[in-house]
């Protein structure tokens, strides 16, 4: 059996008006780990106290580059007092390999920090990621190299494959190097639905994850605020799966 967290940004407005009944629904619907979307003004000691309370792990946090820059000590310290060994940038504006190559090296010192701390830093993608660049490589891969072999990739699947990419190619392509892997589900055109009405098969994806050093699949449905019957449709979609 795989190990399947929720992105809390999927329930953002249920976690920002009441985090104890958020993770309550997320803990009934199955899931046994989360990847944090924000603090909700919460001590690490409360979140922590919060997160046990509904046998709930701490897998992740998402924190914005700037916040990155501006504030890593606060951060890190945060996430050691959870437990939490994985720290992703969720997103920064790129349109060229020059900016990708820009983003790669200060990600590459901030993972030295992170590293020095015992935390592990990750890159998630969205589509800009994954357009070709002047040389023909992805600006994906100019971001990658740059960073240097401490951050890894948090792949997205359904914005890789927005951009007509084939994510098990990308998934191979990074192997060792994507502990983490996003779960998400586009329709015939391009928009975010739920599990059972996408075009991704998540059957072959977690098949190949499990081979290539994915250790946990982390459930996003980010367009939209979900009800809680949409994360515990998801989830059992994911565990109905054959050969998963």
């Amino acid at each position: 059996m795989i190990s399947l967290s929720l992105q809390l940004y999927s329930i953002r407005q249920t976690m920002q008006q009441d985090v104890a009944a958020g993770l309550k629904q997320v803990k009934a619907a199955g899931y046994t780990g989360v990847e944090l979307a924000g603090y909700y003004d919460l001590s690490a000691n409360k979140m922590r106290l919060l997160l046990e309370q509904n046998q709930l792990r701490p897998v992740s946090s998402h924190i914005s580059l700037e916040q990155l820059q501006d504030n890593l000590d606060f951060h890190i310290n945060y996430l050691q007092q959870l437990g939490c060994d994985f720290l992703v940038c969720p997103w920064a504006q790129m349109e060229n390999t020059q900016q990708a190559v820009q983003i790669g090296e200060q990600l590459r010192q901030i993972s030295e920090r992170c590293a020095m701390a015992g935390i592990n830093l990750g890159y998630h993608n969205h589509t800009q990621e994954f357009k070709k660049a002047e040389d023909n490589r992805f600006l994906f891969d100019h971001l990658m190299d740059a960073a240097g072999p401490l951050v890894f990739a948090e792949l997205d699947v359904a914005w890789i494959t927005h951009q007509d990419v084939q994510p098990i190619e990308i998934m191979r392509h990074y192997a060792g190097r994507i502990p983490l892997l996003h779960l998400k589900q586009i329709n015939a055109d391009k928009q975010i639905c739920s599990f059972d009405q996408g075009t991704i098969d998540f059957g072959e994806i977690i098949k190949a994850g499990n081979v290539l050093g994915v250790e946990e699949y982390i459930v996003e449905q980010d367009a939209c605020d979900v009800s809680l019957q949409d994360i515990k449709d998801n989830f059992q979609h994911i565990q109905q799966l054959k050969g998963v």
